[in-house]
């Protein structure tokens, strides 16, 4: 699938090619006719982007597959993949949001992985922030899940790293940190109320004059 895959083009589909080629046309008179070629080349390319998409769906289903091998062998397929343009944030959002898993076999291999690939091409980590982010901020989402999007973040090479992408994480840390701080309600101890004492019912023994 790889072969198919441009890291500085997307695949498009039949729809989007004619669009694009459409508006080259009013720019360029000459490209005003639609070759025969051309539209053969837009079909492939529809059908290499449509298999490509049943492909993923098929990856991220696997993931919940009860094989731990099988969950690593797809873990790693769609890391290697995250790399490309086509489809770049369905593929991280599904790996990310596989950090909020309670097998940890699954989450250590995802942390393996992602640095992995982004120690290989730090261009990835641009779009790996915005998703890590994007759930970390989620509704409800599990401390478990957020503290293992900060363990993978903690553990990459910050000399490697772009200086904006390095502003980004700082802004991610802080954003978090002020969360938790304010998730955090001190709330003062309320003082237990003092239940008053009440006489014992009953007649008082009489006491025994002394002889």
């Amino acid at each position: 699938m790889q072969n198919f895959l441009n890291a500085d083009y997307k695949l498009k589909y039949f729809s989007e090619c004619i669009s694009e080629r459409l508006k080259n046309a009013k720019k360029d008179k000459s490209l005003a006719l639609v070759t025969a070629p051309e539209l053969s080349q837009f079909y492939l390319e529809h059908k290499v982007k449509h298999l490509y998409a049943e492909y993923l769906k098929c990856l991220e289903n696997l993931l919940s597959d009860n094989l731990f091998f099988i969950k690593k062998t797809c873990l790693l397929a769609m890391a290697q993949l995250a790399k490309f343009p086509d489809m770049q944030n369905t593929i991280l959002s599904a790996l990310v949001n596989k950090f909020g898993d309670s097998d940890m076999q699954v989450v250590n291999e995802l942390t393996k992985v992602l640095r992995l690939e982004v120690g290989l091409d730090f261009q990835l980590l641009g779009p790996l922030l915005s998703n890590i982010e994007e759930m970390m901020f989620r509704k409800n989402i599990s401390r478990h899940a957020q503290f293992y999007c900060v363990n993978l973040l903690t553990n990459l090479n910050l000399g490697l790293i772009h200086e904006r992408y390095l502003n980004s994480l700082m802004e991610l840390y802080f954003k978090l940190f002020k969360k938790l701080v304010v998730s955090v309600e001190i709330k003062p101890e309320k003082a237990e109320p003092v239940k008053p004492k009440h006489e014992k019912k009953g007649k008082k023994k009489l006491q025994q004059k002394p002889k």
